[in-house]
């Protein structure tokens, strides 16, 4: 099973996503373990002081409620 992380945002949960360098199209970055989610987790946490209940690691079948980088 395949991972994500989701942000609290707007009126639900948004998925924590990233760009290629040679576009402007975001997508959800996906991990292949849970562990790996965790510690990518961890490593967001660390740098922005972010509240860990403000983040989740979900199934990457999890829909996300909105799209913050629209």
């Amino acid at each position: 099973m395949n991972y994500k992380i989701q942000t609290a945002a707007c009126y639900g949960w948004a998925d924590l996503k990233a760009c290629d360098n040679d576009s402007d199209i975001y997508a959800a970055c996906t991990f292949a373990t849970r562990a790996e989610a965790e510690s990518e987790l961890a490593d967001i946490l660390d740098g922005c002081d972010g509240l860990p209940d403000d983040w989740r690691i979900v199934p990457v079948e999890m829909p996300a409620d909105c799209d913050i980088y629209e």
